[in-house]
């Protein structure tokens, strides 16, 4: 059995889409203070700077945190209707790092595909499903605290992308970034072969960053192609619709991809993490996707 550090013990939170509360991020509900004060915040696998305080943190009843550090943000965290973010990256001051001597040194989580449906965040081993897939969790010292994985390939209509897996180097999961970044390259070429299967639809301006769109509103029955993101191990996310597409007013889908902007790092986004359950075993170096988690 794999080592994850701690005790036991496990704490889950209900966790929702942020839609209605006008943020693209995932929500949960925790408790600050003593008597304890509900908030709704956002939960984040990256990285914030802020000043620190100390108070209780209650995520559940039965699962409280006296003397935890809390940090006051520098800058905006968006929402308008949230209240604050809770980090889950690997520094010392995230969640995931102080209640780790609690729950273990593994987290997981399964993002909700509609503001109806309701996933959950867990902080210590829950019962997994038996056919999650693992690839390496890796480090980059310049960025320590991010959660890298090797992305070897990615698939349209089970055709693999004719790119070097040098590519997809320097890429990092994250519940906190909406839609997956990739080098310019990589992005063209993802596009190119997803607009091959799109005749069907009528093209339609783009929306922010999202330059591939289409009006849908005459279709009952929307179908693009399976797209597939491949990992090394032989880890990888095969996304449906809700994983591939951002809707808009009803009418525009877009691809819910985007070119990272020569930031130097590939970002898997949540969309892409829809209705899977997402391992972070930081004990033993690896994260892992299961299909089906949550609707």
């Amino acid at each position: 059995m794999d080592d994850v550090g701690g005790s036991s013990e496990v704490s889950t939170i209900p966790a929702y889409s942020g839609s209605l509360l006008r943020t693209d991020s995932y929500v949960i509900t925790v408790g600050i203070g003593t008597p304890k004060k509900d908030f709704t915040v956002m939960f984040d696998t990256a990285r914030r700077k802020g000043n620190l305080i100390r108070d209780t943190l209650t995520l559940t009843p039965s699962a409280v945190l006296p003397n935890f550090v809390f940090g006051c943000s520098d800058g905006d965290i968006g929402g308008d209707l949230t209240t604050g973010l809770i980090g889950l990256g690997r520094g010392k001051a995230s969640l995931f790092s102080q209640a780790s001597e609690k729950f273990g040194k593994i987290f997981s989580y399964c993002l909700p595909s509609s503001p109806n449906s309701m996933g959950y965040l867990a902080i210590g081993r829950t019962g997994l499903p038996p056919h999650v897939m693992y690839t390496p969790m890796l480090t980059t010292p310049t960025w320590p605290s991010l959660y890298f994985v090797g992305l070897a390939a990615i698939k349209v209509a089970d055709k693999t992308l004719p790119l070097p897996p040098t590519v997809y180097s320097r890429t990092v999961i994250d519940s906190g970034t909406v839609i997956t970044r990739l080098p310019p390259m990589a992005y063209s070429t993802l596009r190119s072969e997803f607009r091959k299967y799109m005749t069907d639809y009528t093209p339609v301006p783009p929306m922010f960053d999202l330059d591939a769109c289409d009006d849908v509103s005459r279709h009952e029955n929307l179908k693009v192609p399976t797209v597939e993101l491949l990992f090394d191990d032989g880890a990888s996310l095969t996304l449906d619709f809700d994983g591939t597409m951002i809707m808009k007013d009803d009418y525009k889908a877009c691809l819910a991809f985007a070119v990272n902007n020569d930031t130097g790092i590939n970002i898997i986004g949540n969309n892409q993490q829809k209705k899977y359950t997402v391992v972070y075993d930081v004990a033993n170096a690896k994260i892992g996707f299961g299909a089906g988690g949550c609707d």
